[in-house]
């Protein structure tokens, strides 16, 4: 289905309302007609088989790239590009100034809460390109895995924040237990509670987030790290 949701500015829904694996699409028509976000294209077998069998994604080549500041022009919109790592090294948000929307892509205020559980992911990035947008007031936020905020922003926003905080809480009171190493305290599943012997992928997923946390602690002063893995309060 495709939903207008601005002059010019449609959603073009994926299945599941959207939800993760599956994510929107969003279409831009004027002059130039754009898609952005056309979707996925470590355990590396699952994750395949996830994005090319069960997804049904195509493998393209790009041929073209762009950069913070850059301008996509549809005639009628114009996106300026905003590097905001955290999510992924390279993830980017396009905002139309002239019409207040965010286009936040995988920035996307919702109950399953922020997402970094790659190796080039970063807690600290990920916090800061958040504060980003809540700096640029957006009136209308288009996501990839929610239906489109025009109320209540800067709420949804600073709940969508105050996750990471109840996050480092949950770990640090996992840690009172004794030194635990990332993949332990994914056995437990802390953040989405999934069964032990359900979905390997998401098993995988959560420890490189608990990982993440772990490793900001270490850097707050708050946990140490043994001459392994292993880490404990300080």
């Amino acid at each position: 289905m495709i939903e207008q949701i601005a002059e010019g500015l449609y959603l073009v829904h994926g299945a599941n309302r959207g939800r993760f694996p599956w994510s929107h699409s969003i279409l831009a028509a004027g002059d130039r007609t754009v898609l952005f976000d056309t979707g996925c294209g470590e355990p590396a077998r699952e994750w395949l088989h996830l994005v090319r069998d069960v997804l049904g994604h195509v493998p393209t080549a790009p041929t073209g790239t762009f950069r913070e500041g850059d301008i996509i022009d549809t005639g009628p919109l114009r996106f300026r590009a905003l590097h905001t790592p955290g999510h992924t090294a390279d993830h980017f948000c396009f905002v139309e100034e002239e019409m207040g929307i965010l286009l936040s892509f995988d920035i996307d205020p919702t109950p399953f809460g922020p997402w970094y559980g790659h190796d080039e992911c970063d807690l600290d990035q990920f916090c800061a390109s958040l504060h980003r947008i809540q700096e640029l007031r957006p009136s209308m936020v288009v996501s990839s895995h929610r239906r489109p905020l025009s109320d209540g922003i800067e709420e949804e926003i600073a709940a969508f924040d105050a996750v990471f905080v109840r996050r480092n809480e949950k770990i640090v009171s996992m840690l009172e237990a004794g030194p635990a190493l990332p993949e332990e305290l994914a056995e437990l599943s802390p953040f989405y509670g999934v069964p032990q012997n359900d979905f390997a992928l998401a098993r995988y997923f959560e420890a490189r987030m608990i990982e993440k946390h772990l490793e900001l602690l270490a850097r707050r002063g708050l946990a140490l790290r043994s001459k392994g893995v292993s880490y404990s309060l300080s």
